[in-house]
């Protein structure tokens, strides 16, 4: 998994939450590739979902 953070701070600069970003390939094939892709912050927030990309020649 490829995964990256970043802050994001009040427009005070008193507050802030680091979230982390993951994309990780799930499956691939010759036909398509299929990526999950997650965000987490430290404030409790979670989001994750799953996309399928065709390919094509």
């Amino acid at each position: 998994m490829w995964a990256f953070s970043f802050v994001v701070a009040d427009e005070n600069g008193t507050t802030s939450t680091e979230y982390t970003v993951g994309v990780g390939f799930a499956e691939s094939s010759a036909e398509s590739v299929t990526v999950n892709v997650a965000i987490e912050g430290d404030d409790g927030l979670t989001i994750s979902d799953t996309y399928t990309f065709e390919t094509s020649e």
